[in-house]
């Protein structure tokens, strides 16, 4: 394998992407989580951290991809021929290499995510944190999620740094690279919930979710592949265009899944973002959804009295999850 090495652009993208899904994403799992499981939080996301280059590295590019190959060969010996000769314009002929490249990534990254998760099953006090109701479950799948992504950022940086349209580039004109990766982050936790909720619950359940999240990611990369493939004569800027606002709806609505997901034990809903007493009126609200995150303090409105303002991370009330 050739030495790859990320060009200085790509390095300072990716930090910043970095840091704006860390600051966007801690104030969030402060408040969605119960106050025990916070550390452990942490544990699960770190140990997301090599995942996406080691799934990549070590199962799509040396087992998966030449099984495509093999499939290709069997059933549209053209393609694989043109595969072989690194046509760029193979996805275009080839709708059976589009589908098996459609369904890649969701395969194996969906069962990677999962996989130091399933330890937790293993120990009680881990699986008391982590599953005693699907309040916990949710933020347990956002933690995955973070740290799969954070890890997939520095790999797409690798990968990216060797495209000769990239040479020379400053850091900010791979600003689309940023907000991408940003959304990614989240988007990797509100699909893996699907499966992490489920788990647990019996072999035809937990089988359930999986294929709900690979289904959910098939769907999400679904306008990447379609803008390889040039599908239905439109142009693959119009794709790429197609792709960005589709992963923006598909963040809004899976975004509203979670918070479907987010309940009780006893079945009733819980405020997403837990429920804090507003320093003004002192009477307590549910957080909205909408509002200035800051790792310390968020700024947002009380469902109470209308006021805007700048809440802290403790004033958040106790609940049956603490």
């Amino acid at each position: 394998m050739h030495h790859r090495v990320v060009t200085e652009s790509y390095a300072i993208a990716s930090a910043v992407a970095c840091v704006i899904a860390l600051a966007l994403a801690v104030p969030v799992f402060a408040a969605s989580s119960a106050k025990g499981q916070r550390v452990w939080l942490v544990a699960l996301a770190v140990t997301q951290l090599p995942m996406a280059a080691l799934t990549f590295f070590a199962v799509r590019v040396p087992i998966v991809r030449p099984l495509w190959s093999r499939l290709l060969e069997a059933f549209d010996p053209d393609a694989a021929r043109a595969l072989a000769a690194h046509d760029p314009d193979v996805l275009a002929r080839s709708p059976l290499l589009a589908a098996l490249l459609a369904i890649e990534a969701p395969l194996t990254e969906e069962l990677a995510k999962l996989g130091p998760l399933l330890l937790a099953l293993l120990w009680p006090p881990l699986r008391r944190r982590f599953f005693a109701d699907d309040a916990r479950r949710v933020p347990v799948a956002l933690a995955i999620g973070l740290g799969f992504g954070l890890g997939e950022i520095w790999l797409l940086a690798v990968i990216g740094s060797g495209a000769p349209e990239v040479q020379g580039l400053p850091w900010y004109a791979l600003s689309g690279f940023i907000v991408e990766r940003v959304m990614v982050c989240g988007l990797h936790g509100l699909m893996t919930a699907v499966a992490v909720v489920q788990l647990g619950r019996g072999a035809a359940r937990v089988t359930a979710g999986l294929l709900g999240a690979m289904a959910l990611h098939v769907a999400l990369n679904l306008p990447i592949v379609l803008s390889h493939a040039r599908a239905l004569g439109v142009a693959s800027e119009t794709w790429t265009m197609i792709a960005t606002l589709w992963a923006q709806v598909f963040l809004f609505v899976m975004i509203l899944v979670a918070r479907w997901m987010h309940v009780r034990r006893d079945g009733k809903p819980r405020s997403f973002l837990g429920d804090v007493r507003c320093p003004t009126c002192k009477q307590v609200y549910a957080r909205p959804l909408m509002g200035v995150n800051l790792p310390w303090a968020r700024y947002e409105e009380c469902g109470r009295c209308g006021t805007w303002q700048w809440v802290r991370a403790s004033d958040e009330v106790a609940d049956d999850l603490k």
